[in-house]
């Protein structure tokens, strides 16, 4: 018992530096974001992200989902529906599923928020857009979804990581560097018929004319607070899950 306290007690510290810490990348994202005008083949200049997807693989081998949206009515039912259909796009149970609404002590309704993990999103070279992607096509408008913003912590692309893919039913580029931590992607959604949805998995499956990557410059406000957020809902995860593994008996 005085463990699980310590540890909640931890956690909840935890939080609370976190909170602060976004509220100072909320407001230094205001001249972080001031980049040039937009260039015409550069997505993460002219696609603005409705929804925002950190995935990263924990030790035990699963891969911790965060997602965030930026729309402050977004239905609570209809993200955990798209949570529901990343997993079975991968072919993985959905495990841990929680969600939250942060507002960071600002006014309004906040950010829709869930954290959950699956199996499968991240193997060696290869980064498989293609679930995450099609689990969030044909949503009812107002809350159809055409722009998102995919990072991959800790993964470096290598020759054989798609980077840039474009087909008439969407467009995504990759980007990735030694100061970032993964690889990013920003995704355009042309068609939200999930059955004309192709991605490959490899950059030696592309089909479809594939498009120069424009480096963009600075580091992206918005990716680098849902890290934040990420490690925060990560957090938590972790320790549900292990808080209800049965005790050895003594």
């Amino acid at each position: 018992m005085p463990e699980a306290i310590l540890i909640r007690g931890s956690v909840l510290w935890m939080v609370r530096v976190c909170i602060a810490l976004i509220a100072c990348t909320l407001v230094a994202g205001v001249a972080l974001g001031q980049e040039p005008a937009p260039k015409k083949d550069n997505l993460f200049r002219t696609v603005k992200p409705q929804v925002m997807v950190f995935i990263r693989e924990h030790a035990t081998g699963a891969d911790l989902v965060d997602v965030s949206v930026t729309d402050s009515e977004y239905p609570p039912e209809l993200l955990k529906a798209q949570a529901e259909n990343i997993a079975r796009e991968i072919g993985s149970p959905l495990r841990g599923f929680r969600q939250t609404r942060e507002t960071f002590g600002l006014p309004g309704k906040g950010s829709l928020q869930a954290t959950f993990s699956v199996d499968g999103l991240i193997q060696p070279g290869e980064t498989h857009l293609l679930p995450v992607v099609r689990a969030f096509l044909g949503a009812p408008k107002p809350f159809e979804i055409t722009g998102l913003s995919v990072l991959f912590g800790e993964v470096r692309p290598t020759s054989s990581t798609l980077m840039a893919y474009r087909s008439p039913s969407v467009e995504l580029q990759g980007y990735s560097d030694a100061g970032r931590i993964g690889t990013e992607y920003r995704v355009l959604i042309k068609d939200q018929n999930p059955a004309n949805l192709d991605i490959p998995e490899k950059a030696g499956d592309v089909g479809g004319k594939v498009v120069p990557v424009v480096a963009k410059t600075g580091l992206d406000p918005m990716v680098l607070t849902l890290f934040i957020v990420a490690a925060i809902a990560a957090g938590a995860l972790v320790y549900s899950l292990a808080s209800r593994r049965p005790r050895s008996p003594r």
